[in-house]
């Protein structure tokens, strides 16, 4: 059951602000998209977006400025040190961690990494890390091996994506963008650094939710690259 994402990810919540109105052909009821939950796997979808390459090239284009880090395709910008540190500080200092997910607890300058699960700490070198800039909700997203932690305001949780994506999130491109109070993480399959058309990826939206039970609104949806 495929469905074109431009319209159905504003219906998600996801990025209403920067999606056109593409004709849908899909099927009523269909779980392209669903809420997170620890062990999501892609037998949990029923359903697919299909984002055109056009599509997801303007997707790209927007967020390429909030990347910070990639380890896997080499890249870092000049000032990640600065920015690292800049972020490490204000999670030390102002940022609330979710306890029912990963939360950042900790960076330094020089990319190490600790996020919290449960009542201990998970440690190493940030493998992707976007930050946005500009407006007056800073957002950050890093990728510590499987674990994906986001921090959004004052607040910051965490998921695992092992069961979606496999041990390390190889073979995936990330990047983040921040629209209309929603942090959105795209994790899109790749080969020899392109996207790998019609093969399943997941878009993920993060909405914290203060003085809900949980803290936080995440949601999943499985999505494809059209040709």
């Amino acid at each position: 059951m495929r469905t074109n994402l431009t319209r159905h990810l504003g219906a998600l919540g996801l990025l209403a602000a920067l999606l056109s109105g593409a004709a849908t052909a899909g099927c009523a009821g269909s779980s392209a998209y669903v809420d997170w939950r620890p062990g999501l796997t892609s037998n949990d979808f029923d359903g697919l977006f299909e984002l055109s390459r056009g599509e997801y090239e303007d997707f790209a284009e927007r967020a390429m400025p909030n990347t910070v880090v990639d380890r896997a395709h080499g890249e870092s910008r000049s000032d990640a040190g600065e920015r690292m540190a800049a972020l490490g500080e204000r999670v030390a200092n102002s940022v609330s961690a979710d306890p029912h997910g990963y939360p950042l607890v900790g960076l330094d300058g020089e990319g190490h990494v600790a996020l919290l699960a449960g009542d201990r700490r998970v440690e190493g070198e940030v493998d992707w890390l976007a930050i946005t800039s500009g407006g007056d909700t800073q957002a950050a997203a890093v990728l510590l091996g499987r674990r994906l932690a986001v921090v959004h305001g004052g607040a910051s949780t965490g998921v695992d994506l092992g069961s979606l994506l496999g041990p390390g999130a190889a073979g995936y491109r990330f990047m983040l963008l921040l629209e209309n109070g929603e942090l959105t993480v795209f994790a899109m399959p790749e080969v020899g650094g392109a996207i790998t058309a019609y093969e399943p990826g997941y878009v993920l939206t993060f909405v914290p939710r203060p003085g809900t039970k949980q803290g936080w609104e995440v949601s999943v949806a499985r999505v494809s690259v059209t040709l």
